[in-house]
């Protein structure tokens, strides 16, 4: 089993098979042109010119009918080829070709098994060298260039992407720390304001609390000084057990 690229060119949808090319894996080529000329005004401009600039190892300018024996003996005793194309109209073109006989009629393709593979891609702008695009052999060489470099290419997006991986998750962390850190500032200013304001109450209960003192003292004044035989203005007597007790609570008070 062995991977063939191939690519073809042709005159326009539908039109004629102009040439087509087919790369064993391991280099060994091949490119077949027939007789068939382009009309197409595209074609003949961007195809045309370019049609015989090729480094195939085998080329052969054959009737159209002949284009699948050719590949026949290209692909040889292989009893399980994969042809790989990067569209399905060059997946066609090759089995049209590969199930013609040399007269025309159809032709039997005796293999045990035969893989085919599409590959979506864009083989230009390529860093092949000296490549020609619309060149059947170019294209198939552009395509085996970008499709065996694939697997350097996916080991290298695997280990940039373990990168990013690595990075998003330090990022993660240092979100998450800084998240924590935003939580504790909440939690200690809110803190903080809780004994902000009761140190206000604190601050208005020590006013409270001077100035009930204050009255106090004013009368224990009062009640110190009053003479022995009562206040004058309500002819009560002061007990002296009340006056010692009044001087002794204004001397606590003064020495506070």
């Amino acid at each position: 089993m062995a991977r063939y690229f191939i690519d073809c060119e042709f005159d326009g949808h539908n039109g004629p098979l102009l040439s087509i090319a087919i790369i064993r894996e391991d280099g060994r080529s091949a490119h077949l042109r027939t007789y068939a000329e382009a009309k197409d005004e595209w074609v003949i401009q961007n195809v045309v010119p370019h049609m015989n600039h090729h480094r195939a190892s085998c080329s052969q300018w054959i009737p159209a009918e002949e284009i699948g024996p050719s590949l026949k003996a290209f692909l040889a005793c292989d009893d399980h080829p994969v042809i790989i194309a990067d569209s399905p109209v060059d997946i066609a073109r090759f089995c049209f070709a590969l199930s013609t006989s040399a007269d025309g009629a159809w032709a039997c393709s005796e293999y045990p098994r035969m893989t085919f593979e599409v590959h979506n891609v864009d083989c230009y702008p390529t860093d092949l060298p000296n490549a020609i695009q619309h060149n059947a052999w170019w294209d198939a060489m552009a395509l085996r260039h970008l499709l065996l470099a694939a697997p350097d290419l996916t080991r290298e997006n695997a280990r940039l992407r373990a990168k990013c991986e690595r990075l998003t998750a330090a990022v993660g962390r240092q979100a998450g720390l800084a998240e924590h850190n935003a939580h504790q500032v909440v939690k200690y200013s809110t803190a903080l304001d809780g004994w902000i304001r009761r140190g206000a109450v604190l601050d208005r209960e020590i006013t409270n609390l001077r100035l009930e003192r204050a009255e106090l003292v004013k009368a224990l004044e009062l009640i110190e000084k009053t003479p022995a035989w009562g206040a004058p203005e309500r002819w009560e007597t002061t007990p002296a057990d009340v006056r010692q007790l009044a001087r002794a609570a204004l001397a606590s008070a003064k020495a506070s």
